[in-house]
């Protein structure tokens, strides 16, 4: 096709020669100068979608793409500077305002740049689909004054040939019906050339001005048109398949559901694999972010030594039994545990025996607890025990006498030693909806006080009458 069309050419120069009009010459050149300039332009188009695309899997195809640009961008560049020579002023004005568009406008920077061995925009950071319409749109630009020029001159030529019929021989009758039917062949056959791509190109380009504002609704696109256009289609079908993926994997990473299935589904292609990697940066960085959170709201509420609930933890615990209780209409009861001896075991082994002494306590008073019971280190040798749903007052000695029985088994320590240690443990119950956390928790500190002071060891507190509290411990 390509030869027969430079055959085609050549006929119409030498046809036009014999006539001797020059000014239907410089129309007929004119016109294959604004053809080759579309065609090229075509070419252009189809090229710079194939090696843009292609890079994503293929980027074999997509060099041989790149380098296939370059005989073409010199057709193109050599069509309009014959142009910008017309002393016909409509037509030099054109194609100065094509040039412009070559030269400054997205497409023309998209095609030096990609001579230049430059990698494609559009991907170098992720999917850039802005770029993408930009370019594209800006080709079509192009490609309109160019057909407008083509028709313009093919008009001018059609009327000379006419004229000149009337006065010419039989022989130039049909030199001149062959150079009119050789000229209108031209404009079909560039327009053929230019509308095959042009209707799938800007399908493609409509929905990717959908996906650029954020509709990913829309349906696949048709692998129609030149097999470059089909494989760009192509590409953005993979595209937005990954994207819809991704917004997926990303609605549940923006609720912290890392078990979320979409965020495990591997996303399709190249471009999928380098979207999961992003994808699982964030997750992990989610996890992590999730993790600190964690541990820094553990550290706030628990003891860092004995790894119980610590007094913050514990007083919150208590607020919440003691209103669970007051919807329950049950009662709460308080351990208050002083220990017996601590002191000595310091001075006398160090403080390194003493923390080993406070973590098995703490480790004692959980294994004997009840399910839901809170146990938690108030500070120095303090510990409390929280149970709900205690029943009667000796329910509640009884659950002080087994504290004073666990903690006052002797210790063996990791270095070979024994110690031993009592307990004096304070109970108060609770069942006043007016008696505030801190009255509770002082009313079993009065009663360790007094089991310690007694030799009792266990000492469960009346009512204290204050006239009025403030819930802080």
């Amino acid at each position: 096709m390509e030869s027969d069309f430079e055959r085609q050419v050549v006929t119409l120069r030498d046809q036009v020669v014999r006539l001797g009009d020059r000014d239907l010459a410089r129309t007929a050149e004119e016109l294959i100068a604004a053809s080759r300039a579309g065609s090229s332009t075509a070419s252009l188009l189809i090229g710079l979608a194939d090696h843009w695309f292609s890079s994503l899997d293929d980027p074999a195809r997509a060099e041989r793409a790149r380098i296939g640009l370059s005989a073409p961008a010199q057709q193109f560049d050599a069509a309009i500077r014959q142009l910008r020579t017309s002393p016909d002023g409509d037509v030099s004005t054109a194609a100065a305002s094509i040039a412009r568009l070559r030269d400054d406008g997205p497409f023309g920077e998209a095609i030096d740049a990609a001579l230049a061995g430059a990698a494609p925009a559009p991907f170098v950071d992720g999917v850039d689909l802005a770029t993408i319409v930009a370019t594209f749109t800006d080709s079509f630009a192009a490609l309109q004054p160019l057909l407008d020029l083509m028709a313009g001159r093919s008009d001018e030529l059609s009327a000379s040939a006419r004229g000149l019929a009337d006065e010419s021989s039989r022989e130039a009758d049909r030199n001149l019906a062959a150079l009119i039917g050789l000229g209108l062949l031209l404009v079909l056959l560039c327009l053929w050339v230019v509308r095959s791509v042009d209707r799938p190109l800007r399908q493609l380009i409509d929905a990717m001005r959908r996906v650029g504002g954020g509709d990913l609704s829309g349906s696949l696109l048709h692998h129609g048109g030149p097999p470059e256009v089909a494989d760009a289609s192509s590409a953005f079908n993979d595209v937005l398949v990954n994207l819809r993926l991704l917004d997926g994997k990303v609605r549940a990473l923006a609720h912290a559901d890392l078990d979320d299935p979409r965020v495990a589904e591997e996303l399709p292609g190249p471009l999928g694999r380098e979207l999961d990697a992003s994808v699982e940066v964030l997750a992990t960085s989610i996890a992590d972010r999730a993790d600190l959170q964690a541990r820094l709201e553990h550290q706030a509420t628990h003891d860092p030594l004995t790894g119980i609930t610590n007094r913050a933890g514990a007083v919150t615990a208590l607020r919440s039994a003691m209103a669970r209780a007051q919807r329950q209409r049950s009662t709460v009861a308080v351990a208050f545990l002083d220990l017996d001896g601590f002191k000595a075991v310091n001075d006398r082994h160090g403080h390194a025996t003493g923390d080993r002494v406070l973590v098995e306590v703490a480790a004692r008073l959980s294994d004997q607890a009840r399910a839901g019971d809170v146990c938690a280190r108030l500070g120095g040798d303090e510990f409390i025990v929280i149970a709900e749903q205690m029943g009667t007052a000796d329910d509640a000695r009884g659950m002080g006498r087994r504290i004073r029985a666990t903690v006052g088994r002797p210790m063996r320590l990791g270095d070979g030693r024994t110690v031993e240690i009592g307990v004096s443990v304070g109970l108060a119950l609770w069942d006043d909806p007016t008696e505030a956390a801190a009255d509770l928790l002082h009313r079993a500190d009065l009663a360790a006080y007094l089991a310690k002071r007694s030799g009792t060891g266990v000492e469960l507190a009346g009512p204290l009458d204050l006239p009025e509290s403030a819930d802080q411990p």
